[in-house]
């Protein structure tokens, strides 16, 4: 089976098809018709994740976000850790496909939806409010510190934070797992108890909920650290290539937290 018969496949998972100009979804690269050895998911292909990556013989390395640090993935050569990246992907004969836009624009957000899975939280997912972003109601009231702890240990996010209020109960949480936006408009909507995201402008958002909580307003925002907010999704992508694609080897390959 070739790479490109793959990466065909999962552009279609959502029942969408973007063209070129519309997602962030590419070929960065590599050969998108060499045959497929192995397959490695993860959420970013740093140095490290790379060098396992060709430990394992992998030859087709689909990530989350991008390689080169920017939407626009342009490859800078004058740039030591651009230079750097793309010859060891080249050397090694990995090719680099971007999946991003399309498990975002699913009609249950995958990336949310396995944020949410992988948690153990016990409730029913009741809307897609905004790109990205996943309303969950839980069956049982919990606190601010207690949907925190409950994130901190299932999803192995031992360096979540929280601001606003938390020790009064909730049961509404908005996911925007990553860093999808809306942020001021899910702390400004009375119904949402609770917002769990990857990273937020901590002057903006971190100062805006503590002041809300200051005024009596029950609302408590999670910062789960990027990588740790989005890797379920991964997991599961790598699970559903393994069950459409069984013939294939199939690792994930976890790219771990980058603050410490």
């Amino acid at each position: 089976m070739k790479i490109r018969e793959v990466i065909d496949d999962m552009r279609v998972w959502n029942g969408l098809e973007f063209s070129s100009n519309q997602t962030v979804d590419k070929y960065l690269v590599g050969d998108m018709d060499a045959e497929v050895k192995k397959v490695g998911v993860t959420m970013f292909a740093s140095i490290e994740v790379i060098k396992k990556a060709i430990e394992e013989g992998i030859n087709l390395l689909i990530v989350h976000e991008p390689t080169f640090y920017s939407n626009e993935e342009t490859v800078d050569l004058n740039n030591p850790v651009h230079r750097a990246k793309k010859e060891l992907l080249e050397s090694a004969g990995i090719t680099v496909f971007r999946y991003h836009d399309h498990p975002h624009c699913m009609k249950e957000d995958l990336i949310d939806i396995s944020t949410i899975k992988y948690s153990g939280l016990k409730g029913e997912i009741t809307g897609k409010p905004y790109w990205a972003v996943t309303e969950f109601v839980l069956d049982e009231a919990l606190t601010g510190a207690e949907l925190r702890d409950a994130l901190k240990n299932n999803l192995n996010a031992q360096w979540s934070r929280i601001a606003g209020e938390m020790n009064k109960k909730g049961k509404v949480v908005a996911f925007a797992c990553g860093t999808p936006g809306h942020i001021m408009e899910l702390l400004l909507d009375d119904r949402t108890d609770f917002i769990v995201t990857g990273e937020v402008c901590e002057w903006i958002y971190g100062e805006f909920v503590r002041d809300l909580a200051a005024i009596g307003k029950n609302k408590a925002l999670i910062i789960m650290g990027h990588c740790r907010s989005e890797y379920a999704g991964m997991i599961e992508v790598s699970r559903l290539l393994q069950e459409k694609f069984p013939q294939l080897p199939i690792l994930h390959i976890e790219s771990g937290d980058v603050y410490k």
